[in-house]
């Protein structure tokens, strides 16, 4: 009937006019989400460039490998300048034991003449103790002779020695004393033992000597063994790296150079990571606003279709209120 007729038109037109705000209010959503995604875009964009200005002239991938590369030579030149360093702690040691060795000779030398000069003084002490003991002997003889002697006769045999002549048979001729040519034979004794000592002392430094030159002349060349493989070792070692400081000082230069360019290389590295994680955040962020955007989109479609379909059905009900 006609009021029931009337009840549906005001309901209808109510729905429309709420189905119209939903679809005003799904306007403004696709509005705002559409603004955003523009937003989260250029964010992308901008770190998008900012990334692309670090990779400017050299990629990611190449600086990490010159950094491996980088730290390969690093480690080869702290080689070279331990090996540096032993070199010249071979030459340093040949060095001081060549100057050692230098000054054994005169050394050497000196106590060879000393040795020559106390054989000659032994061989002297020794004549002079055989002649002292020879003339003890020979007075103690003659002390035990002594009643004999004054019976000899100038050229007559002696009974005991045959001699004729007898130059101790005057009894006027001084006699020897016993005392003294025992005194004299014991200095004779003690300068041959002193002369013996002093040999034997000077002999064995010369000794000692001899063994420290062959001992040395043997660590010299032990050292210089050491060096000329070391050298090898460096040179080896300089060449596989292509590594051409030829001493420490330019070994440390060229450690120090390469040192701060890794240094900034990770640097680099470290900056274009951090935006490589702000393109993929960027990125991650538009991709929903982008989705909101769908969504929103999808729902103001859907919105609209409710509000086309509630003003078809309005339509039909005022046709169906204007035939009563």
């Amino acid at each position: 009937d006609g009021a029931t007729a009337k009840s549906k038109y005001v309901i209808l037109t109510g729905k429309i006019e709420t189905q119209k705000q939903a679809v005003v209010d799904t306007e403004k959503a696709v509005a705002a989400t559409r603004l955003l995604l523009q937003g989260k875009e250029s964010e992308k964009a901008a770190s998008e460039s900012t990334r692309g200005k670090l990779l400017a002239g050299k990629t990611e991938a190449a600086r990490e490998k010159q950094v491996e590369e980088l730290r390969v030579q690093v480690e080869a030149v702290g080689k070279l300048l331990d090996l540096e360093e032993s070199c010249a702690q071979h030459r340093k040691t040949i060095g001081q034991n060549q100057k050692k060795l230098g000054g054994l000779k005169p050394k050497l030398i000196a106590y060879q003449a000393t040795a020559k000069e106390l054989v000659v003084k032994k061989k002297a002490a020794s004549t002079k103790l055989t002649l002292a003991q020879d003339h003890l002997q020979k007075a103690q003889l003659v002390a035990s002779l002594e009643d004999h002697r004054f019976e000899l006769t100038p050229g007559e045999s002696c009974p005991l020695c045959g001699a004729t002549d007898h130059p101790f048979a005057d009894k006027n001729q001084k006699a020897f004393s016993l005392t003294v040519l025992k005194g004299e034979v014991g200095k004779a004794r003690v300068a041959l033992d002193d002369a013996e000592s002093k040999l034997e002392k000077s002999q064995e430094a010369v000794t000692v000597l001899k063994a420290d030159q062959v001992s040395l002349a043997g660590t010299i060349k032990d050292s210089e063994t050491e060096l000329k493989k070391t050298e090898k070792r460096a040179k080896a070692l300089a060449q596989e790296h292509r590594i051409t400081a030829a001493n420490s000082e330019a070994l440390t230069g060229e450690k120090t150079e390469k040192t701060a360019l890794i240094r900034q290389l990770q640097d680099e590295l470290t900056r274009i990571k951090k935006a490589n994680g702000l393109v993929a955040d960027h990125e991650t962020a538009r991709l929903g606003a982008e989705s909101a955007t769908k969504l929103a989109q999808e729902k103001r479609t859907t919105e609209r279709s409710i509000l086309q379909q509630l003003q078809e059905q309005l339509k039909d009900q005022n046709e169906t209120v204007a035939g009563l």
